[in-house]
């Protein structure tokens, strides 16, 4: 009866042990089949209801830190310009983070927010090496989103002393002479170091 209850509790742990192992392997898995350099010939993003980060919602990134995303970072360094990635990634060995990131669109996508999903692949060292992006809504979106104003000011335009305006810009144009550092500081000739009646170079 003993030798009995003994086999039925080791058949019960090598069961344990080889479920264990199965699921250590899913957690290791790349469900885009990365490389070792850290590619793959097609991502494959997660459903983006399966989010679980910010009650299933995503987040609004910083757009200067997504600019500043480089390959050969290190998972740190991801981590401290993106976050946590969004969905269960997994424990071990893992190869590929994924977010959900939404983008202040005002005149385009809905709502004036548009939503998209952002991958990055690792190598076998842990280091980025590719990222992708995955419009979600609008589906025919560009991403990642920028709609940010540029404007261009010819350099014969200069701005006002101390000013950045668009509307103060000088219709005066920026070929005039500028004045003597002893006429813009209105300093004695004395406490400035000029010489009286120099002139500003030509």
């Amino acid at each position: 009866m003993k030798s009995n209850l003994n086999r039925v509790r080791r058949c019960a742990f090598l069961a344990a042990c080889a479920a264990s192992l199965i699921t250590l392997a899913a957690c290791t898995a790349t469900v885009s089949h990365v490389t070792p350099e850290g590619t793959t010939a097609q991502p494959v993003f997660p459903d983006v209801s399966q989010v679980n980060f910010n009650h299933r919602q995503g987040i609004f990134p910083d757009r200067g830190n997504v600019a500043m995303i480089r390959a050969g970072m290190t998972k740190d360094q991801l981590y401290h310009l993106l976050g946590r990635p969004h969905f269960r990634e997994g424990m071990f060995g893992v190869r590929e983070w994924d977010y959900v990131f939404h983008f202040r669109t005002p005149g385009s996508g809905i709502d004036g927010v548009t939503t998209c999903q952002y991958k990055v692949l690792f190598d076998r060292k842990a280091l980025a090496r590719s990222f992708f992006w995955k419009a979600v809504a609008p589906a025919d979106a560009v991403c990642p989103s920028d709609s940010a104003k540029r404007t261009t000011v010819s350099a014969d335009h200069l701005f006002g002393l101390n000013s950045a305006d668009l509307n103060r810009i000088d219709p005066a144009g920026g070929r005039r002479p500028i004045p003597t550092p002893c006429a813009v500081l209105e300093l004695s000739p004395q406490t400035t170091g000029c010489l009286p009646g120099a002139q500003s170079p030509g």
